[in-house]
């Protein structure tokens, strides 16, 4: 990791895997506490030498780089103290933590990977219990746990579904049972082609497979020693599997398939038995490939650990419905439209119903690693594309239909000639390093903030609060986007394209 990496984070990394903690001259005891939830949870990164100031924006001064006085004594204080009786387990490696110069300043990486439990919890007599067990004893050992699908399809008027399973005394709730009855459910509207081989007719296709192995794997991978809901629901247009628990593995490992940490390991023995369930480790790649084949939206598997709570989305909509391609050129003109990128226009047609998106999200949709993600949505809200909502530690996006290009075109030009009649007074008020960045941008309108920040001997976050103070006085304004884009300086006629 080197000092950009650090400068991206504070930038554009998500706030749910990563800790700043100001460590100048000690090892703060709140390390523990965020050292256990990223094992138990999705894994993250602790840096030491940051402090964060929550109640502010990245503009106000959000991280201030305080620095690690003595590296060899905090890592003395972390290594003795994660290796003795004080921390339940140790799970890292010397090369999960280093130390990273940054301007002249000491900071400490912690890298904190998911910790696997192994502890066989599951005897084989519960498991026979909950896969066949009579409803009675089941309610009675698995009195946390509860099953419920529900079908959402052809609602009627002030109608919350169409159809529900759930226990009503009428079936014998165990998981079979269960896994059964919702099979039939699920698939029933799904197309069936006429094909045959040899006199047979075979009505199986990929999709259904995918379903059914969507279904295997949410009652695989369940947390049945916690409360919680097998759930299924059935939409119009996607299905949605929950289960109480957290992901086993790194998202990276289950995307690319091959390894199985099946949290019921003998319950998918038997429903495999039975003919349910991929080869070891291939279920959600097969899954991420018929969806592909189908030109369908790429499945979103989230681990919701605020909730103890997995939750995998199979929708069933094209990745850029023509009915919402015909409206986004409407609304923004299609010389405009043609102008956004690829992945700009797939994550507009994802929220422009009106749906949220978060950057986990997108990793998966999109195929790109949080960081990347964070400077694509960076970069459509300084474009006004999208809309930031936090709340906590969360952040989501969505669509922003307030202000079209062709406003903002238009509202430009009447404070381009306002600020020309004005730039005088303000460019006075400009603090030095303004000044000096003002200047490179005039002499190169396509220079990146990192180019200025060499320039000026200055990191990248401080540079990014110099551009943020020149655009808030109406002195300069972006055009096109961060990669192929160009600025626009409002009191120079000759540096306009």
């Amino acid at each position: 990791m080197t000092s950009n990496d650090i400068n991206d984070m504070m930038l554009y990394g998500e706030r749910i895997n990563i800790e700043y903690k100001e460590a100048t001259n000690e090892l703060p005891k709140s390390v523990w506490e965020t050292y256990s939830s990223f094992a138990n949870t999705i894994g993250g990164t602790i840096v030491l030498g940051i402090k964060e100031h929550r109640n502010r924006t990245i503009e106000q001064g959000r991280f201030e780089v305080t620095g690690v006085n003595d590296t060899d004594k905090i890592l003395k204080s972390f290594w003795d103290t994660i290796n003795s009786d004080k921390v339940s387990r140790n799970i890292l490696m010397e090369n999960n933590v280093e130390c990273i110069d940054y301007n002249d300043k000491n900071i400490i990486a912690i890298h904190v990977h998911i910790f696997d439990r192994n502890t066989h919890r599951e005897g084989l007599t519960v498991a026979r219990l909950m896969m066949f067990g009579n409803g009675l004893p089941v309610r009675d050992r698995f009195d946390n746990i509860r099953m419920d699908y529900i079908d959402k399809t052809n609602l009627e008027a002030d109608s919350r579904w169409s159809d529900r399973l759930t226990y009503d005394g009428t079936w014998e709730n165990n998981l079979f049972n269960f896994f059964m009855r919702v099979i039939a459910k699920l698939t029933q509207d799904l197309k069936r082609p006429f094909k045959l081989e040899g006199m047979e007719r075979i009505d199986d296709t990929p999709i259904h497979k995918a379903v059914r192995e969507a279904l295997t794997n949410m009652i695989i991978h369940a947390d049945l020693l916690i409360t919680g809901v097998l759930k299924i629901e059935k939409y119009e247009k996607e299905f949605l599997f929950s289960n109480p628990g957290s992901l086993k593995l790194p998202m990276e490992d289950i995307l690319h398939g091959g390894n199985s940490k099946a949290r019921n390991p003998r319950i998918q023995n038997m429903l495999r038995m039975i003919g349910y369930g991929e080869n070891i480790g291939s279920g959600y790649p097969t899954i991420l490939k018929t969806w592909k084949e189908q030109n369908w939206r790429k499945p979103i598997l989230i681990d919701r650990t605020e909730l103890r709570q997995v939750d995998l989305t199979l929708p069933m909509v094209s990745l850029l419905p023509a009915s919402t391609l015909a409206e986004m050129k409407a609304y923004y003109g299609e010389d405009t439209y043609n102008s956004f990128t690829a992945n700009e226009q797939q994550v507009m047609a994802y929220v422009w119903k009106g749906d949220s998106v978060s950057n986990m999200e997108l990793q998966q949709m999109l195929g790109m690693n949080s960081l990347e993600i964070g400077k694509l949505l960076h970069s459509m809200v300084d474009k006004n594309l999208l809309n930031q909502e936090s709340k906590n530690r969360w952040t989501t996006y969505n669509i922003n239909k307030e202000i079209t290009p062709e406003n903002r075109s238009e509202v430009k030009s009447e404070v381009k000639s306002e600020v020309k009649s004005e730039v005088k007074n303000q460019t006075e008020t400009l603090t030095n390093s303004e000044k000096e960045a003002l200047s490179l941008i005039k002499q190169n309108t396509q220079i990146t903030y990192e180019q200025i920040g060499k320039s000026l001997s200055l990191g990248v976050t401080t540079i990014y609060k110099i551009v943020k103070c020149l655009k808030k006085k109406e002195l300069i304004h972006r055009v096109g986007s961060s990669a192929h884009g160009y600025w626009v300086v409002n009191n120079s006629e000759s540096s306009e394209k």
